[in-house]
């Protein structure tokens, strides 16, 4: 029962990273054999099951980079973006193309429709513009 309740038991944490990194005035080589002779968190057979299980989730993270269903934050960053400049030039663009149109209104409730007219325009411009694929 004992061996059975050690292998159940959870793997040893890391040692923080002072352990493992060249300490002050220490040659990277000392680092070296310092960690090597004993102060490794890991003993062989653990860290080969560390090592398989990061890189059985890198070949996750490459096989979903490729399949599309991961994309670089940059990536986003910049369509978005460019979206946002679009929606922002448009809608700028509304005073200047409309306002001859909204001083010919009489009343509020007609500058109300307008307006409420040529935002829906833009926003079905700008949809439209957006629904291809991305270059």
């Amino acid at each position: 029962m004992e061996s059975n309740e050690a292998a159940t038991q959870p793997a040893t944490r890391p040692a923080v990273a002072s352990q493992v990194a060249v300490a002050v005035g220490e040659s990277p080589a000392e680092a070296a054999e310092r960690i090597a002779l004993g102060s490794a968190p890991y003993d062989i057979a653990e860290a080969e099951r560390v090592k398989e299980n990061y890189l059985a989730l890198l070949r996750q993270l490459e096989y979903d980079q490729k399949s599309g269903a991961v994309v670089p934050v940059a990536d986003v960053a910049r369509v978005v973006g460019e979206q946002l400049a679009r929606v922002r030039t448009r809608l700028l663009a509304i005073p200047a193309e409309q306002a001859p149109r909204i001083h010919r209104c009489k009343t509020a409730a007609e500058v109300q429709g307008v307006l409420a007219d040529v935002v829906t325009e833009a926003l079905e411009e700008l949809t439209r513009d957006g629904a291809g694929p991305a270059d």
